[in-house]
């Protein structure tokens, strides 16, 4: 059977890698992989960064780029304000038609990766409209994360447009059996319909005392995306916190952060950083 494997990130945007990986093992499983994924991707206060070292050509992974309207800053600030469910809304609008239109003539199963949640919705709308069999990997919570600050006012639709996917889907993957629980309690669906595929990390991680660093120094490494859903300043603040009550263990511990240098890292991250014990090191190519 063929799997249309749904993928707004996908090589050569960085971070993407891991996509590729997944549309591998799929093919590597006897499935034929069509991955849907947009050619021209564009922000304003989020950046997609083509990784050099992230060029990947499959012959047996067969990739359509959808191009989409430019609408720049738009979709973000409608977002931001609750008047669109997504910042990628066009992608999904021309994802839907073009989805469906290949599902009509050759049926087969929809997969689709969030985030956005706009990859998930207009791949459902294709699904339903054909009859096709659909898979979510919501990963995370999409509704917990996406209805703070200025959106708080859309809880009651955000949670509705969650129920519907959650529905609408066949198959649900998550990341952790907390957030399985909880879409699970929340929509009454059959515990059996979702699945957790944990995201490289599973079980309790190992705890870490004091005197484990005390006398040497360490460093900490973010890197990844950097926006308001990671909120990775909550490193600055605890080592400000830390450097408040322990002045001289805050200074065996130093913080270096790599990712996209955009609107959210000048405003947030770097007027909380403390040189030279946390180092903003930009973005990294995968290799």
């Amino acid at each position: 059977p063929r799997v249309y494997f749904v993928n707004f990130y996908y090589p050569p945007l960085a971070r993407s890698r891991r996509c590729y990986h997944y549309a591998r093992a799929l093919a590597d499983a006897g499935f034929r992989v069509t991955i849907y994924t947009i050619a021209n991707p564009s922000g304003y206060f989020n950046k997609f960064i083509e990784d050099p070292d992230n060029q990947i050509s499959d012959p047996e992974i067969e990739v359509i780029r959808l191009a989409v309207p430019r609408w720049w800053a738009a979709g973000e600030l409608l977002y931001a304000f609750g008047l669109l469910s997504c910042p990628q809304a066009n992608w999904g609008w021309v994802l839907g038609r073009a989805l469906a239109e290949r599902l009509r003539r050759e049926p087969g199963i929809v997969l689709s990766l969030y985030p956005p949640v706009s990859s998930l919705a207009g791949a459902a709308w294709a699904a339903k409209s054909t009859g096709c069999p659909l898979a979510l990997d919501f990963r995370d919570e999409y509704a917990a994360l996406d209805s703070r600050g200025l959106r708080r006012w859309r809880t009651g639709s955000i949670y509705r447009r969650e129920r519907e996917l959650v529905r609408a889907a066949d198959l649900l993957s998550v990341t952790t059996e907390p957030v399985k629980e909880s879409l699970v309690a929340r929509h009454g669906i059959d515990a059996g319909k979702a699945l957790v595929v944990y995201n490289g990390i599973g079980g309790e991680m190992p705890r870490v005392r004091l005197n484990d660093f005390s006398r040497t120094p360490v460093r900490f490494i973010y890197a990844g995306a950097i926006s308001g859903h990671q909120k990775p300043e909550i490193f600055c603040e605890a080592w400000n916190l830390l450097n408040s009550r322990e002045p001289a263990l805050a200074r065996q511990a130093s913080i270096v952060f790599h990712g996209p240098e955009n609107h959210y890292v000048r405003k947030h991250l770097l007027p909380r950083m403390n040189p030279p014990h946390m180092v903003f090191g930009g973005f990294l190519p995968a290799d």
